[in-house]
């Protein structure tokens, strides 16, 4: 009976803790996939502007296609690494 007691307690706080962290985990992993969203908008943006515009925000196209480039998930300045 003590042994059945302690095994209902015991993964009853571990299934918790478990579906706990992988809801952090699902909500960490839906804000990083939107923030990615939300950046690949604005550099598409980047993209469709003339020089001009470009000029005016102080960017040229050179900048553009570097911002722009393959490594855009390793470039958001608002990623800190930790999610």
């Amino acid at each position: 009976m003590f042994i059945e007691q302690y095994q209902q307690q015991h993964w009853g706080s571990s299934a918790r803790g478990f579906w706990q962290s992988f809801g952090q985990l699902l909500q960490n992993l839906g804000r990083r996939m939107e923030r990615i969203s939300q950046l690949s908008d604005q550099r598409q943006q980047l993209l469709e502007m003339d020089d001009h515009m470009l000029k005016d925000i102080g960017l040229n196209r050179t900048d553009v296609v570097r911002l722009t480039g393959w490594r855009w998930f390793k470039s958001d300045p608002l990623f800190s690494g930790k999610s």
